[in-house]
């Protein structure tokens, strides 16, 4: 269950909780979209979930829309 706020289709918040997990907890992330070209845009994501006895998984992600 989560939730994700989007601040001028440029900048996203995101926070929730895995329920039903027994290695995951608490996750947050950031987002970031930004113009490569005219035609293209890319999103610049993070994300971190507690993943509770074995630590935290840091996540990141580049994804191009044309």
């Amino acid at each position: 269950m989560g939730g994700e706020y989007v601040y001028r289709d440029f900048l996203a918040l995101r926070g929730g909780y895995n329920i039903n997990y027994d290695a995951e907890g608490l996750a947050g992330g950031v987002g970031f979209r930004f113009p490569v070209s005219t035609l293209a845009k890319a999103d610049l994501d993070y994300a971190f979930t507690d993943m509770k006895e074995l630590g935290g998984a840091h996540r990141f992600s580049l994804t191009f829309d044309f």
